[in-house]
């Protein structure tokens, strides 16, 4: 039977779990919306080249264009209205793109709250995390363990995911708040997908910042100690127990590291 890990060796676990919490975290749907984001943008692309052609012959070369739209009347096809059917079909293509956009964002989100529940779990094993999809929650969650949100890195561009993230599930447009929060978008007459995947792009890599960030707060937090914190923990606890129960506690102590 395998001997039962000493005081040092689970706290050299737990730290080494710290160290190593973002090592191997992939976002695996980005790759596939990505696939099928580049064949809809593809498909748009031929469709716009084939578009000019026929709006290049009709100005350059009139009498082909006429040839070429009587022969289109013998097959009952409108010329015209199969041109204009390019511009259709690209807006559609169009709103798909912004769709998987969507869905990318959302789950870019949903992939940074399950991280960081697992990080606060793992490090602190007696918290309830239910109420961590609630930002003020984990924020201030954060405070009380000694832990300034925003000095984490890539607190702005999480907060800014965050903000797209809620606005996408609760409604089908932009607010001018969202807007105006993005730099991508701000300042746009008309927004497209091309600006969004602007938005997504720089905002991407910052999940997994902030997470390395915040595994090393947490690591500092509960780990090391100097003189200063060490008089803190002192003096909070000679606050609330009696000399005698310190006593007592101070003996256990010493009795766990001998074990």
């Amino acid at each position: 039977m395998e001997d039962k890990l000493g005081i040092n060796e689970i706290r050299e676990f737990n730290q080494m779990n710290l160290d190593s919490f973002t090592f191997n975290k992939q976002n695996m749907f980005e790759s596939s919306a990505d696939l099928v984001i580049k064949k809809l943008i593809e498909e748009k692309e031929n469709n716009e080249k084939e578009r000019d052609e026929w709006i290049r012959i009709k100005k350059y070369k009139p009498q082909r264009y006429e040839e070429l739209e009587n022969i289109a009347d013998i097959a009952d096809i409108d010329l015209e209205m199969q041109i204009n059917e390019y511009d259709i079909e690209n807006f559609f293509r169009e709103e798909e793109i912004w769709a998987l956009l969507e869905m990318k964002i959302i789950y870019l989100y949903k992939f940074f709250e399950i991280n960081i529940k697992k990080l606060l779990k793992g490090s602190y094993p007696e918290t309830s995390i239910k109420e961590f999809f609630r930002w003020e929650s984990l924020t201030q969650f954060l405070k009380n363990k000694n832990i300034n949100p925003k000095e984490i890195n890539g607190y702005k561009e999480v907060f800014q995911l965050k903000e797209l993230n809620n606005s996408f599930k609760h409604s089908d447009d932009l607010d001018k708040q969202i807007i105006n929060l993005i730099p991508e978008l701000k300042k746009k007459d008309s927004i497209s997908y091309i600006e969004l995947n602007e938005a997504y792009e720089r905002l991407s890599n910052f999940p997994i910042k902030f997470l390395k960030d915040l595994s090393s707060k947490i690591y500092d937090e509960l780990y090391e100690f100097n003189e200063s914190k060490i008089e803190k923990i002192a003096n909070e606890i000679a606050i609330r127990m009696e000399e005698k129960n310190a006593l007592i506690l101070i003996d256990k102590i010493k009795k766990v590291y001998k074990t």
